[in-house]
């Protein structure tokens, strides 16, 4: 059973306007309710020291709405998009082959997303953590690189700084996400 913390500051904390954040986790789906804090740092909903965790969607947006909290599109009746981080599971487990590069940039920056919520340790800076990043990014998002499609090529440097990376984004979910 992963151990459970608390942050250290304990102190609420909630984005200024949010949005539910479904996110399937290898052993249980959970929802989350994220967004930019008042500095436009992208955050979770944080209280008692401990990201809220919710079971479902409506009962996310049922207990948001009762706590008068902001959403973005509130009209918006649409099904919010899973993030689901189980292909990287896979794929740390040797059981899959190739990295997700969207499931893996997810996990990267929902785990950052969730230690400054928590204010907790996530060290993923440096220029090989900064090189994998964007080039997970541009998997992602091409356009930005200025082509249709981009497949990363990982040195062996990168691979292994990358699997450290998505395993203690990994432990970090797991950490911070029991209920």
């Amino acid at each position: 059973m992963p151990e459970q913390r608390t942050s250290p500051t304990a102190q609420p904390r909630f984005p200024v306007d949010g949005y539910p954040l479904p996110v399937r986790l290898p052993d249980r789906d959970v929802v989350l309710w994220w967004g930019p804090d008042e500095y436009g740092t992208d955050v979770v909903a944080v209280e008692g020291g401990r990201p809220l965790v919710w079971a479902t969607v409506e009962a996310c947006l049922t207990d948001v709405r009762a706590r008068g909290l902001s959403r973005v599109g509130d009209e918006d009746d649409t099904e919010p998009e899973v993030m689901d981080v189980r292909p990287v599971a896979a794929w740390l487990r040797d059981e899959q082959l190739s990295l997700d590069p969207v499931a893996a940039l997810g996990l990267w920056n929902l785990a950052g997303d969730i230690a400054e919520s928590v204010d907790a340790p996530w060290g993923d800076e440096g220029r090989t953590a900064d090189r994998c990043h964007a080039k997970l990014t541009a998997a992602n998002i091409p356009w930005l690189v200025g082509a249709e499609q981009y497949t990363p090529r990982w040195t062996p440097f990168e691979l292994r700084l990358l699997r450290r990376r998505l395993l203690a984004a990994a432990a970090l979910l797991r950490i911070w996400l029991t209920t």
